[in-house]
């Protein structure tokens, strides 16, 4: 997906979603994360250029199964994801 300076809906919310890793493909811009509409620049969770974030139930069981929603810093970045 292309992104932009604009907030868009990257992954939409699955309550059965036990993994999520998210990779910004691009050689230059800077991604960001957050759960609600819309995401901030500079905010929440940041990907860097060829940079990936993953999301798993870890030790304690829990998982974020809400929507995640996504920015450029600028450019269109393809952001690219795979759940489970």
């Amino acid at each position: 997906m292309a992104l932009s300076v604009a907030s868009d809906l990257l992954v939409p919310a699955n309550p059965n979603r036990t993994a999520l890793v998210i990779i910004n493909t691009d050689a230059s811009q800077v991604v960001f994360l957050g759960p609600t509409d819309p995401a901030f620049a500079n905010m929440g969770i940041t990907i860097f250029p060829r940079g990936a974030a993953t999301i798993d139930k870890g030790t304690q069981g829990d998982i974020f199964t809400g929507p995640v929603y996504a920015i450029a810093d600028g450019g269109t970045p393809i952001v690219t994801w795979w759940e489970q």
